[in-house]
């Protein structure tokens, strides 16, 4: 038996309201700038551990201990930034498409029926310069998989007449093509909302 594949990702989601007439795409993701952040705060806190462990040692304590060995191998496992930003501050992108204009996380942008809007990603966020960087800074002296990780974020942007309109920086190649993918059917189908609309409106003025 044929394994059948589902129209829409699971990321994003997209919302349709046929009555509104508008369309949404929306999604939760980790962004670069976020993640070293989230580094920072996991040097911070194992540092907070150490002087938990040197408190512990001079006031010994069963549960002090069991509490310490989890927080510390929590925080040496390599991908501890990554759950620490997505838990505590991941990026909202939303993306709404109405008759007349589109919202993209919280900026509107008046469109014209005249002009198409296509979606692109595959443009690296981290330019060479940057990327040689973070290599560099692998400890490792191998692509790790956090270093890994944060050369494949990418930039997905919205490409409408002469203007090219930033949208969201996701982490690699797969979910850029799967935002993409949600953006331009929610645009398509926001069209096919706007082409009911004239016809509606063509159709009061012969009546």
């Amino acid at each position: 038996m044929k394994n059948q594949l589902s129209n829409l990702p699971e990321w994003p989601s997209m919302l349709v309201s046929d009555e509104g007439q508008w369309t949404q795409v929306y999604c939760q993701h980790d962004t670069y700038a976020r993640l070293v952040a989230a580094e920072f705060i996991r040097v911070f806190l194992l540092m907070f551990s150490l002087l938990g462990w040197l408190f512990c040692l001079a006031h010994p304590e069963p549960l002090g201990f069991l509490a310490l060995t989890a927080i510390t191998g929590f925080l040496i496992y390599e991908k501890s930034p990554l759950i620490i930003c997505m838990q505590l501050f991941p990026v909202d992108t939303n993306v709404i498409f109405e008759l007349s204009r589109i919202t993209i996380n919280g900026v509107a942008y008046d469109i014209s029926p005249k002009v198409d809007a296509q979606f692109r990603a595959g443009a690296k966020y981290l330019d060479e310069r940057r990327e040689q960087h973070v290599r560099r800074l692998d400890r490792s002296g191998k692509m790790s998989a956090m270093c890994l990780h944060k050369v494949r974020y990418r930039k997905v942007e919205m490409v409408y007449g002469g203007n090219i309109v930033p949208i969201a920086v996701v982490s690699d190649e797969d979910r850029a093509a799967q935002l993409v993918y949600a953006l331009q059917e929610a645009w398509n189908t926001s069209r096919v909302f706007h082409s009911k609309q004239e016809q509606r409106s063509h159709t009061d003025v012969l009546e």
